[in-house]
């Protein structure tokens, strides 16, 4: 590992916290990974992976570190004990243009493929395919958030929050049994 001295790439990063405290982020042109630590500075990991050169989100559970790549999109799992890299996107995916928004929780890893804008869902553990599902547009979620005087938008919010609901039973029944989402 070198330090990196990319500072003007910087500005494209996008970032997830480690266990330890460490923050990750990643590169817009030339596809890296870097680690800043307190007190020790940034460390630039090295290219998530060959010929990819946007890293568009990430998301660390233990000693992994998922990353979202763009202009292909491609998900890579990165073993950083091992220093093991590998792809966990399915192969009808890697048509879209990127993988973004990644979250973690309760195990699962949710990925956002764009242009389709569907939600991925992973076994955090085993990298396992687990299904996907449609996301709202954010101008849509958008509704959601604000809190308004428009009666449309008070309706919209409604309709939207039922959609949700029914949506997250849905999907928390298949997650709850480790089934691929329809």
């Amino acid at each position: 590992m070198r330090q990196s001295k990319r500072k003007a790439e910087l500005l494209h990063s996008r970032s997830g916290r480690g266990p330890n405290g460490e923050i990750y982020g990643g590169t817009s042109y030339g596809g890296n990974v870097f680690k800043y630590v307190k007190g020790k500075g940034f460390t630039d990991l090295g290219q998530v992976w060959p010929a990819k050169q946007s890293v568009r989100s990430l998301a660390i559970n233990k000693n992994v570190l998922f990353a979202g790549l763009g202009s292909k999109a491609e998900l890579v799992a990165w073993n950083l004990t091992t220093k093991k890299k590998q792809s966990i996107l399915p192969a009808k995916y890697h048509s879209q243009t990127s993988v973004l928004d990644l979250k973690l929780a309760g195990g699962i890893l949710f990925a956002k493929v764009d242009p389709d804008k569907k939600i991925l869902t992973f076994d955090a553990n085993t990298f396992a395919f687990l299904g996907e599902f449609h996301a709202l547009p954010k101008r849509f979620l958008n509704y959601l958030w604000t809190e308004s005087r428009f009666i449309l938008q008070r309706t919209t919010t409604f309709i939207a929050r039922m959609y949700l609901r029914a949506e997250r039973k849905r999907l928390m029944e298949h997650l709850r049994e480790r089934k691929p989402f329809p």
